[in-house]
């Protein structure tokens, strides 16, 4: 399958409903036939359901392109999961099979090869901790396998490039029970509920992880909660996540602009963005 759209609307795809129009989009089930077609196309992004990604543009000169690959095979105490199964599918494999690793992970709305990329955690469950391999396409349609090893992991990062493509991945596990699975899947649901807006447009932390201070305790503390621009504000359950509203694209850009400033000038120093913007 093989599918290609011109001056293609990005809020169509866009996991919180933003976005201007792109040169085109492409999506595809044949690594194969992709491999030919990727050495040709000049400006590309990668990109799995968008959960992290801000389209922050009206218009842009670049392809968006969507891998399917949702393979799922259990092989002895491995899995091989392709890149854009769902971690919450995941998790419902996980309790059918009876494995382990994804009780947590599976609450992130994400697809694997990004959870992947970008070191997906949840309540200290990394994506990267039974990750054995990965195989990948890189930029001039090679296909390689990658041992973990040659991967450098850290907190909600990985050294592998975003001009690369994870097809697939295989896993190592340790059986667990169905029963134990739900138990600490509705207590991690749990907490998150009453402590993250679930039921709001966002795209999860706003501001990266930070050794010198907690963003979201100096937010709150600086009063942001509940800050907004438009329709656009800081969340009044959880200081680093944005709720979004569609069609707000300078409402976002000011918004953000306006609290990181505001974290510089009383940090005397940026935070990292969580998010990926692209503008």
């Amino acid at each position: 399958m093989l599918k290609i759209k011109y001056n293609f609307d990005a809020s169509k795809i866009s996991f919180i409903k933003n976005g201007g129009k792109v040169k085109g989009y492409i999506e595809c089930d044949d690594i194969d036939l992709l491999s030919k077609i990727i050495p040709y196309v000049k400006n590309y992004k990668y990109i799995g359901n968008t959960s992290n990604i801000l389209f922050l543009f009206e218009k842009k000169d670049i392809y968006l392109i969507r891998y399917i690959n949702r393979q799922f095979i259990v092989l002895p105490n491995k899995l091989l999961m392709g890149s854009s199964l769902s971690l919450n599918r995941i998790y419902q494999n996980s309790l059918k099979y009876e494995f382990s690793g994804f009780d947590a992970i599976g609450l992130i709305p994400g697809f694997l090869g990004g959870a992947i990329i970008n070191n997906a955690s949840c309540f200290n469950q990394e994506i990267s901790s039974f990750l054995e391999f990965i195989i990948l396409m890189d930029q001039y349609g090679n296909i390689k396998k990658i041992d973990k090893k040659m991967i450098d992991f850290s907190y909600h990062k990985s050294s592998l490039e975003s001009s690369n493509l994870i097809i697939c991945a295989v896993f190592n596990y340790h059986m667990i029970s169905k029963n134990k699975l739900k138990e600490s899947h509705a207590r991690y649901f749990n907490i998150k509920k009453s402590t993250q807006p679930l039921d709001k447009l966002t795209l999860g932390s706003l501001f990266s992880y930070n050794e010198k201070v907690c963003v979201p305790y100096i937010l709150d503390h600086l009063g942001l909660k509940g800050f907004r621009i438009g329709n656009i504000k800081i969340s009044e359950k959880h200081a680093n996540f944005i709720e979004f509203h569609p069609n707000e694209l300078e409402n976002i850009r000011l918004l953000i602009e306006e609290v990181k400033m505001i974290l510089y000038n009383n940090l005397s120093y940026y935070i990292d963005l969580e998010i990926e913007i692209i503008s």
